[in-house]
């Protein structure tokens, strides 16, 4: 990777790997590595394979140039007009992996070539001189494990920050890394409750570096958790903006600068937990949020309090008047605003305390003035079978209402009616509908909502029927909350007051659609090669 010979704040990442820019051995036996696989091609030069992997080989050597010259201009025209292209923002680490397969068959192939020419010319001498086709292959080995023998040894992986060099030794970073026991801990207690949340990491900051050595452009959070978790993207202008940002850093700021009304903007982004790290370096980019600095901000906060610590990790809670389900319902009269900021400006103005439903003027669809809306929210029961479908069932839906769904809003997001009669059975937490059992898991009577059971990750390939369903028309669907999906419900057009919801991200199903292409390609491969072998060994029969 060109990241090992790169550095960062004045100092190498890796200076081990300058050896092979300023050692004459390396840089010479560098250049006959590099020519090695032009003796098959000349050699060979009417051999397919070598046809094959010359080509693999020319192909990866372009690409992964990028846009560098020559003839940059033709990557770049790929990245505009190729869907998908752009996403090689690291061409080399990309590609190179061609050009790689095919020197090693090419460096085999003449490796070969060349022990062959050798044996002819020397295995018949009696003498010592009948021993170099086989020297000659042990000294390449010899030569060639010895030029990468940084990897053969691990040394491009650091030991422990005590015994580190370059830019690990400087910053305290390593990769040989032992991980503290309470994240494990604090992963099954978070990975053990059975609602739908979000957490909110702190301290924020714009890179993920610990006291304990662990530095990385992903968050370890996120190979812990299996909840929803909202921070500062890593970088500075690196990562690209997501819906939910500008409502994210005004509950920040608000918290920083110690306003009342901070945890207004939590209803939003369906926060239960809020984790401050303090073994995370906070000072790392010359930042001022320090343990105690989050500490003061946090106990300013009536509604969040101190729930659970972990070692160095503390997690704070958000008071169920503050903390809003997955989904919900909302009857209250659509707050229509300008921007984002118009929107948090009223938020906090009012220290809003209704069921938050905002919506921009852009992407206004109803005509608000007659809707009509419910006094009271019907009662809703929803579970997650997957990320990418929630089913929600309505009870006594005797008005128009929204559906607010808390995931960032997508137009791909689709919501499907299901108008069958229902046989609705209560007793013992749990509600039978039509055979299957759904055990209520949590309820939150304030708003009207109970969470089920959820399946978390069940694989459906039968969704590839929405592909062939007709969804709530797109005018229903709305941005709400400066992120949100939310659909504007009316029982009458649906004829029923007890229906189902299904919330489903449309393009899955182009997936299972490919999924099912490649299956019956496979298996057209599969059963064409037993056809023609078995063909071939009737004819030799």
């Amino acid at each position: 990777d060109i990241m090992y010979f790169d550095k960062w704040g004045g100092v190498f990442y890796y200076p081990l790997f300058q050896l092979y820019q300023r050692n004459i051995v390396f840089i010479f036996w560098g250049f006959i590595i590099s020519i090695l696989p032009f003796f098959a091609i000349l050699l060979f030069r009417k051999n397919h394979f070598v046809i094959f992997f010359t080509l693999v080989s020319l192909i990866g050597l372009f690409l992964s140039k990028g846009t560098h010259s020559s003839l940059g201009n033709i990557y770049l025209w790929m990245m505009k007009h190729i869907p998908g292209f752009w996403i090689y923002r690291a061409p080399w680490q990309k590609f190179a992996i061609l050009a790689t397969l095919g020197y090693s068959v090419l460096i085999g192939m003449g490796i070969g070539n060349i022990f062959q020419i050798l044996k002819h010319k020397f295995s018949r001498n009696s003498n010592f001189t009948g021993l170099i086709p086989n020297l000659f292959l042990v000294g390449f080995f010899i030569l060639y494990f010895g030029y990468h023998y940084p990897f053969i040894l691990g040394k491009m992986f650091p030991g422990s920050m005590d015994k580190e060099w370059g830019y690990h030794q400087k910053f305290r970073l390593g990769y040989h890394i032992k991980f503290p026991k309470y994240l494990f801990e604090s992963a099954d207690w978070i990975n053990g409750k059975r609602n739908l949340f979000n957490i909110v990491l702190l301290p924020d900051d714009k890179t993920n570096v610990y006291k304990w050595g662990y530095g990385g452009s992903g968050d370890i959070s996120l190979l812990l958790f299996n909840r929803g978790l909202l921070f500062r993207q890593y970088g500075e202008g690196m990562a690209p903006p997501s819906p939910v940002d500008g409502v994210y850093f005004q509950f920040i700021n608000s918290l920083y600068n110690k306003s009342p009304s901070a945890s207004v903007y939590l209803k939003l982004l369906n926060i239960r937990y809020i984790l401050q790290r303090n073994d995370f370096r906070y000072n790392f980019y010359g930042d001022y949020d320090s343990p105690q600095f989050i500490k003061d901000r946090l106990n300013y906060q009536v509604n969040i309090n101190l729930d659970k610590v972990f070692g160095y990790w503390d997690f704070y809670k958000v008071s169920d008047d503050y903390f809003l389900p997955h989904i919900y319902s909302s009857t209250s009269n659509a707050v229509v605003h300008d921007n984002l900021n118009t929107m948090l400006k009223t938020m906090e103005a009012n220290s809003y305390d209704k069921l938050p439903l905002f919506i921009e003027k852009t992407h206004l669809k109803l005509d608000l003035n007659n809707l009509n809306l419910a006094q009271t929210p019907p009662t809703i029961t929803f579970r997650k079978i997957n990320p990418t479908r929630y089913e929600v069932k309505i009870e006594n839906a005797t008005a128009p209402f929204f559906l607010v769904f808390s995931e960032s809003y997508h137009p791909k997001w689709k919501a499907y009616i299901k108008t069958e009669n229902r046989n609705w059975e209560m007793g013992n937490g749990r509600q039978k509908i039509e055979n299957e059992k759904w055990e209520i898991i949590a309820e939150y009577p304030k708003v009207h909502v109970k969470e089920a059971r959820h399946d978390w990750y069940k694989f459906t390939p039968q969704d590839i029927k929405y592909l062939f369903e007709k969804p709530l028309p797109e005018k229903s669907h709305s941005l709400v909350n400066g992120y949100a999906n939310a659909w504007y419900i009316d029982p009458k057009e649906i004829g029923q007051q007890n229906f189902t919801i299904t919330l489903y991200f449309w393009p899955q199903s182009l997936f299972y659609l490919g999924l099912f292409i490649s299956g019956a390609t496979l298996l057209g491969c599969i059963g064409y090669l037993g056809y023609a072998w078995r063909k071939r060994s009737f004819k030799k029969k």
